[in-house]
């Protein structure tokens, strides 16, 4: 089935109107692909301007659909482990799939949750919340406490050398540099706009 801008408009409408989901066809994000694809192969084609315009109301309108979509299928996914009851309907064969996946995650969580008010818990190995021993590539790496609050930054901007309130020099920085630094020297330089956080 071939899908157009307008029909798009009116499940965002819907989306945005209603609490519950909408209906949409089972291949609706099968149908939204080759719509998009025609669009781009219209823009490689000539008459760019127009394309480029449609091509970008289409991809907005899409994610703020998908947004939506996902927020209701979190929630319901919530409501069909909390009363057993499968919400499914309406959905895409994609979102069919993240739901089921959900719901299968959430129910082991609450099987935790259960096991911890019934005095029953045992943590395992990865729920250790003290120094960590975490198994990558077969090898034991242990990880303390510290390195949490270490996060992986990308400098958008020249940083020269400084001393931060943890008497620490840091810097100086080039453009596009990859960095490790504590999280809250991190979040004072990305309110300055000088990194971002990868």
């Amino acid at each position: 089935m071939e899908i157009s801008f307008d029909e798009i408009r009116s499940i965002q409408r819907k989306e945005r109107n209603i609490a519950s989901l909408s209906e949409v066809d089972p291949d609706f994000y099968r149908d939204l692909v080759k719509y998009i694809k025609k669009l781009l192969d219209g823009y490689d084609k000539g008459n760019k301007l127009e394309n480029a315009r449609v091509l970008e109301n289409t991809i907005k309108v899409s994610r703020d659909i998908m947004e939506k979509r996902l927020q209701k299928i979190v929630l319901k996914a919530l409501k069909a482990v909390k009363t057993g009851e499968y919400l499914a309907k309406g959905m895409t064969r994609e979102e069919r799939r993240l739901y089921d996946d959900l719901v299968e995650v959430l129910r082991n969580y609450k099987s935790v949750m259960d096991a911890i008010l019934s005095g029953d818990y045992e943590p395992r190995r990865e729920d250790k919340t003290e120094d960590e021993t975490i198994e990558a590539d077969g090898r034991e790496t242990v990880i303390n406490e510290e390195d949490k609050n270490i996060v992986l930054v990308r400098t958008r901007k020249a940083i020269p050398r400084f001393v931060a309130p943890d008497g620490n020099e840091y810097g100086p920085y080039g453009v596009n540099e990859i960095v490790k630094m504590p999280t809250e020297i991190a979040d004072v330089l990305r309110e300055q706009d000088l990194i971002e956080l990868i």
